[in-house]
C-alpha cells in the first residue's frame, strides 16, 4: 500500500525534527530511513530535510514554480557591543582616503605614525578622545570597512 501525500508530509515533519538535531554521521542513516519509507529520491529527500521550516521555490520541467512554505526559524541576534563609534569610523575613513585607499593590513601599522602628522599639518581635525581611540580601533574597524567605505 502506497502512502498518501498527507502521510508523507507527517513522516517528513517528524524525521526533519530529528535530522536537524543530529551529527552528520547520523544524518545519512536518517536520510536512508526517509527514502525507504516515502519512496522519495535521495537527493530530493535531502533537499526536503535541509529546507524544512523554510520557504523554497522549485521549478518543474514545464517552468511552473512550486512554492514549499514552512515556518521560518529566526536566528538570535548577538548582543555584542560596538567597539568603535561613528567619530572613529569617520576619522578612519578620512585617513584611509588620504592614504589612497590602502588595505587595512597596510594601514594598521602606519596609522599610529600618520595620524599625528595629519593633525600637525591640519589635514585631520579630531578631538583628543577620538585621537586616543583611533590606533586601537583599526583591527575591529577593518572588518567593517566595506560597508562604511565602499
Amino acid at each position: 500500500m502506497a502512502l498518501t501525500m498527507h502521510d508523507k508530509k507527517i513522516i517528513t515533519k517528524e524525521i526533519a525534527k530529528r535530522y536537524n538535531r543530529v551529527k552528520k554521521k547520523q544524518k545519512g542513516k536518517i536520510l536512508d530511513e526517509l527514502v525507504a519509507l516515502t519512496g522519495y529520491n535521495r537527493s530530493y529527500a535531502s533537499l526536503v530535510l535541509r529546507n524544512w521550516n523554510r520557504k523554497l521555490i522549485i521549478y518543474q520541467n514545464d517552468g511552473k514554480p512550486v512554492v514549499l512554505t514552512q515556518a521560518k526559524q529566526h536566528k538570535q541576534k548577538r548582543n555584542k557591543p560596538r567597539i568603535y563609534d561613528d567619530k572613529v569610523a569617520a576619522v578612519l575613513k578620512q585617513v584611509w582616503l588620504i592614504c589612497d585607499c590602502i588595505c587595512s593590513k597596510r594601514l594598521a601599522p602606519y596609522l599610529a605614525e600618520i595620524v599625528p602628522i595629519l593633525i600637525q599639518h591640519k589635514e585631520l581635525i579630531i578631538d583628543p578622545i577620538t585621537k586616543q581611540k583611533v590606533p586601537q580601533q583599526l583591527t575591529a574597524y577593518s572588518k567593517k570597512t566595506k560597508p562604511v567605505i565602499g
